[in-house]
């Protein structure tokens, strides 16, 4: 990454509560600009397993920025522990794209979720859970 110009700023605002943080955005200024893209990451070598539905995907077989469902949780299987995103109130699948993704190389070392939106104010919540993850709490 190099320095850019500035197109102005947005407002993040972060709450933790249990074992949710609750991120709200508001990019009113910037929203002529195109899309937000907001990423969601940890380590990649430790979270290797991307779980949607029945469908697992660990280590090679999870690949860059993949489309997902709000059903995705990324996961550290041998310490049992993950994250899956929700979103409150009316914020409908209309309104923005999720995917997920990894990559571990030489200078890279992530793996996540991330929320593409037009929307100008635009709240999700990133959840945490330690366990087997049986159903997703919206």
């Amino acid at each position: 990454m190099k320095p850019g110009k500035s197109f102005g700023y947005c407002r993040v605002l972060y709450q933790a509560v249990a074992h949710r943080l609750k991120i709200s955005i508001n990019w009113q200024p910037l929203v002529h600009q195109g899309e937000l893209i907001l990423l969601n990451e940890v380590p990649g070598i430790a979270f290797y397993r991307m779980k949607s539905g029945t469908d697992i995907r660990d280590n090679a077989d999870f690949l860059p920025w993949q489309p997902c469902t709000i059903e995705t949780a990324i996961e550290n299987p041998a310490l049992n522990i993950g994250f899956y995103l929700s979103f409150p109130g009316d914020h409908r699948s209309q309104y923005f794209q999720i995917a997920a993704g990894k990559e571990v190389c030489r200078d890279l070392n992530w793996a996540g979720l991330s929320i593409t939106t037009t929307q100008a104010t635009f709240t999700y919540h990133v959840n945490f859970y330690q366990g087997l993850l049986e159903t997703f709490h919206r």
